[in-house]
Order: C-alpha cells, then structure tokens, then sequence
C-alpha cells in the first residue's frame, strides 16, 4: 500500500497555511476598515447626534468582512478533504 511521504504532507500544509492567512489577512483587513468607517460615524460632538448612514455602512462592510473569513476558511476546509479523498483514489488505483 502506497503512503503520503513526508514531504509531500509538509509541501501541502505550507500551502493551506499561506491560504489561510491569506485569507484571514484580507478578511480582517476589510472587516477592520469597515469597523473604522462605524466608529466615524459614533464619533460626535457635543449634542450631536451619531451618522446613522455611516455606522450602517461601515457595520456592513465589516460584516463581509467577517463573512469572507468564514467562507475562506469553510472552503479551506472543503478543500482538504476533496484533495484528501483525491489523493486516495489516485493511490488505490494500482491495488486492484
């Protein structure tokens, strides 16, 4: 029976981890400018009242941002486990 080599394992988990990062990176990153708009918008005078609109807009660009993380990393997730089962019909192929 044939077996993953070593190097093969850490080639691979090098790529999941830059993807990750990556992924989580430009998640905060967005997620982050949209908290910094909603602040903005908090930030008043005295007897001001708080932008509504920009709190709105920058709550929800910080919601996607949020979102992209989790989409990236569930998609990350699916990836192994595709590749994983790919990889283990590609290496039982030569058994039967």
């Amino acid at each position: 029976m044939q077996t993953v080599t070593v190097q093969d394992g850490i080639r691979y988990g090098f790529k999941i981890m830059a993807y990750y990062l990556g992924v989580v990176i430009v998640g905060s990153a967005i997620s982050s400018v949209g908290s910094g708009i909603a602040a903005t918008g908090v930030r008043t005078g005295i007897r001001q009242d708080p932008n509504i609109g920009t709190i709105l807009l920058g709550g929800a660009i910080a919601v996607v941002g949020l979102l992209m993380i989790f989409a990236g990393i569930f998609g990350a997730l699916y990836k192994v486990i595709a590749d994983s089962v790919a990889k283990g019909r590609v290496m039982s192929a030569g058994i039967n």
